[in-house]
């Protein structure tokens, strides 16, 4: 789960028009057309009262079968709240409370216990393109199902980062993201298709804590803070 990032698994018909890739080295050469796409994006999220997103996450190793998991994440503020076949992701903005459904265990950890992780919370895809961590230019646009999508890849400055590129894909008419994919060096892939993004304003603080009461009996809690 440390390595979830939004992606896209794009199906159905493509039609591909132009492509770019990324052949510069200089965190200031990132691309102008990139920066206004994600400013709109940012900008269009950051007027939603809450993020609520349906999508299917992936999973694929070299040479085993994909994985596949069907999710639901609610972003308000710094809070959220992301629930997976197998895992589930809390945060009141202060604590984290991590959910393994398989070993039925659930860890609590301070939030900033995450910051060494490239996205520690949701809230941080509409910002990380903004930090100087990346070099990211317009690599692509397709139709897709009658949808324009506009791919936009993110290339580490760390060239000891496990993986080598993030490509961040976009609704071009609704400026809303459509999902992304992470590349490992070990040849992994990570994608996440965002089925629907939409403006939640029915959630309660009880949406971002998970207690006891919210799970089976036989759950073990297991508090990390210090």
């Amino acid at each position: 789960m440390k390595k979830l990032i939004s992606s896209l698994l794009l199906t159905g018909l493509f039609i591909q028009l132009h492509a770019q890739k990324i052949d510069f080295t200089d965190v200031s050469q990132s691309d102008q057309e990139a920066k206004a796409i994600l400013d709109q994006i940012k900008s269009n999220l950051d007027s939603y009262q809450g993020i609520e997103v349906d999508f299917d996450y992936v999973v694929t190793v070299p040479e085993e079968a994909p994985q596949k998991q069907e999710g639901n994440m609610l972003v308000v503020g710094e809070r959220y709240a992301l629930d997976l076949n197998d895992y589930g992701i809390y945060s009141d903005g202060q604590t984290v409370w991590m959910y393994d459904k398989a070993i039925e265990e659930v860890n609590i950890n301070n939030r900033e216990e995450n910051e060494d992780l490239l996205i520690s919370s949701p809230t941080d895809l509409l910002d990380f393109y903004q930090k100087d961590d990346f070099i990211y230019a317009f690599y692509d646009e397709l139709v897709v199902d009658g949808r324009i999508i506009t791919m936009i890849d993110f290339k580490p400055v760390d060239d000891e980062q496990e993986f080598f590129k993030i490509r961040l894909s976009v609704d071009k008419k609704q400026n809303l993201p459509a999902g992304a994919k992470l590349f490992y060096r070990d040849g992994t892939r990570i994608e996440v298709v965002f089925k629907q993004v939409s403006n939640q304003s029915q959630f309660s603080d009880s949406d971002f804590v998970l207690t006891k009461e919210d799970v089976d009996s036989g759950v073990e809690f297991i508090d990390l803070r210090y």
